[in-house]
């Protein structure tokens, strides 16, 4: 019964403890005999047969021992699972703090990164900052300066705008003085010239009186007829004119010679009298003499220009 046992025992290996594993613990149980040696020890068990026991009592014995066995198998089996989840708890256990180690790097990494991008950016932001602090000064400084040129600019202009006036007064008061003086030494020119006309009129109507006597006191010793005298007019002025002229008629003969007999009383020359051969002729030498015609417009006095006065 007791080598029954330790046959069980060796079949069922020895009692590892619960830190060894299943792979471990067949590895190290002895290995079942096998061949020769198996053969060996059924002879000797059959040499010498155990002791013939009662069918109740070997039951029993057998039964425990199946109890025993079955125990043992299924601490055994208790066990390994307990080890089994001892080992995947531990792997577990190391793998969950293995990736808590990575998830604190990765985070670690992270707000390290961050950190880095943070600081890049306030950096970026003060030099922006600054930038523009720097730029708002200058513009500034350029708008101050600007606005200081502008007033110079209008400081400048405005005495270059004085001194004009001052130019432009003092100019105008020159001139004005000078157009007063200018129309003194006109109004004077023209008061000279109206009495030397007036004495230049006098004397052409002196001369032309004193021809007109002389015409008078010649024609009274001759004392031609009208008709010797225009027949001779006339005839001088036929031989003057071009040969398709037009022969003038009695009436128009008649007209000449009074125009003829007053141009030279009034003291036209005679000579320009005697060259005249149409009535434009004639009326040219009365306003050039300032004679009336018969049948003409009496001549219009024009009065001269008064002095501009210049306020």
């Amino acid at each position: 019964m007791a080598a029954h046992e330790a046959d069980l025992g060796n079949t069922a290996g020895p009692t590892t403890s619960k830190k060894i594993s299943k792979k471990e613990r067949l590895e190290a149980r002895t290995p079942p005999p096998r061949g020769e040696e198996a053969k060996k020890i059924l002879d000797e068990k059959n040499a010498s047969p155990p002791h013939r026991l009662p069918a109740a009592l070997t039951r029993e014995l057998s039964a425990k021992v199946h109890n025993t066995k079955a125990k043992r198998i299924a601490k055994s089996v208790h066990e390994e699972a307990h080890v089994h989840a001892q080992d995947a708890r531990a792997a577990q256990d190391e793998e969950m703090h293995a990736h808590a180690q990575r998830h604190d790097q990765q985070i670690a990494r992270i707000k390290s990164k961050g950190k880095a991008e943070a600081d890049k950016i306030a950096s970026a932001a003060a030099t922006l900052q600054e930038k523009s602090e720097q730029k708002a000064k200058a513009q500034q400084e350029a708008q101050d300066a600007a606005a200081q040129r502008h007033s110079q600019q209008l400081a400048g202009r405005a005495a270059k705008g004085a001194a004009e006036s001052d130019k432009i007064r003092e100019a105008a008061a020159k001139l004005q003085s000078e157009a007063k003086a200018k129309a003194s030494r006109i109004s004077a020119d023209q008061r000279r010239a109206a009495t030397r006309h007036a004495a230049a009129i006098g004397r052409v109507a002196a001369k032309g009186a004193a021809e007109s006597r002389k015409v008078e006191q010649v024609v009274d010793r001759r004392s031609p007829s009208p008709e010797s005298v225009l027949t001779r007019v006339s005839s001088k002025r036929r031989v003057r004119s071009p040969p398709d002229r037009v022969v003038p008629s009695a009436a128009s003969i008649g007209n000449e010679a009074s125009m003829v007999l007053t141009l030279m009383r009034g003291g036209a020359s005679n000579a320009e009298v005697l060259l005249a051969s149409t009535p434009d002729d004639f009326l040219a030498i009365a306003r050039k003499y300032s004679i009336e015609l018969p049948g003409q417009e009496p001549a219009r006095h024009i009065e001269p220009l008064p002095a501009p006065v210049f306020a």
